[in-house]
Formats: C-alpha cells, structure tokens, sequence
C-alpha cells in the first residue's frame, strides 16, 4: 500500500547510515508515494550510490538532487521541500540521513 506522503532525506557523506535508512523505507508496511535524497556536496561516495539507488526498481518513486555546495540541513531541506512542492503528495516528511524509521513508521503517524 502507497501513501500520500514524499519524504526528503538531506545527506552529507551519508555512508551506511544512508544506505541503512533507505532499506528502512522500502520496508515500510505503507510505503511512501516518493523519495527525495538532497546530497549537500557529500565527498565520500555518497554521490556514486544515490546515483545507482535511484535507478534501483523500488516501492516508490525516487529522486536524488545534488547540491554543489554544502547549504546544511536547513537549506538541504529547502531543496527538497522545492522540489515536493512540484510533486502530487498531501504531505512533506523530513529526514536526516541517519534518523532510521521504523518500518510502521508512516502506518503509525496518524494522517494516512
């Protein structure tokens, strides 16, 4: 089951927690309708793997922006929340790169 729900995850050399988080979303018992990676310059290969994630056949539908200065957390989320706002989603939901959600996570938030 899909959501209505576009998630944005800011990354700055993400590295495993990345990888670990976006394992995390394809696991959800509801899934969301898209994904948005914002890589905020990353300099450690984090811009080779969200490359490839984004070709990956998934749950949902995936978008990478690559930032070529690091804008922080705020700015990467203004990015994001940019690029969503172009999307057909009743909602926005921001991440960290590292912040690994349960997979009921977007079951439990109370606004499917």
């Amino acid at each position: 089951m899909k959501s209505n729900v576009t998630v944005v995850i800011v990354t700055y050399n993400g590295g495993g927690g990345l990888r670990i988080t976006l394992e995390k979303y394809e696991e959800q018992t509801i899934k969301p309708d898209t994904l948005i990676i914002v890589n905020n310059a990353s300099k450690d290969g984090t811009y080779e793997f969200v490359e490839e994630w984004k070709m990956q056949k998934g749950a949902f539908k995936r978008f990478v922006i690559h930032s070529e200065t690091n804008v922080g957390g705020a700015g990467g989320f203004s990015i994001g929340i940019k690029e969503a706002m172009n999307l057909d989603n009743e909602f926005i939901f921001l991440s960290d790169d590292d912040a690994v959600p349960n997979v009921d996570m977007l079951e439990r938030i109370n606004y499917l």
